[in-house]
């Protein structure tokens, strides 16, 4: 019987060790870039458009700013990313290399110049 109980004691210390491994392993802690997207007097940029573009993928995500001029990419793979922004009547705008690591938020705030949308400002991170 005791032999038993120690065979019961050893596996369930060896699910637990699993457990705590196999989970720290699956686990991805994803990175998050947010900003304002403003003009050159301070003003909030409305409906831009901002493209987080994955370096090492070329994986594109969009959104919108907002009525505030804010954007959000909440679930970002840790990895580099060029962020760019465009709206109309204003200059496009790209910051290259712009680093995401695990559970941490990055910040970019852009500023749009006015000027064609053919027109391109670069920020290299």
């Amino acid at each position: 019987m005791r032999g038993y109980y120690k065979w019961i004691g050893n596996l369930a210390a060896m699910c637990v060790f699993c457990i705590c491994v196999l989970g720290g392993l699956l686990a991805q802690g994803l990175g998050s870039i947010s900003g304002t997207v403003t003009d050159t007097t301070g003003a909030v940029v409305s409906g831009a458009g901002v493209t987080a573009t994955q370096v090492g993928t070329g994986l594109e995500l969009k959104t919108t700013s907002s009525a505030g001029g804010v954007y959000v990419f909440p679930s970002l793979a840790p990895s580099a990313y060029n962020v760019s922004a465009s709206s109309q009547g204003f200059e496009a705008y790209t910051a290259k290399g712009v680093q995401v690591r695990a559970d941490a938020a990055v910040t970019v705030n852009i500023t749009l110049k006015t000027g064609a949308a053919t027109e391109t400002g670069t920020v290299t991170a």
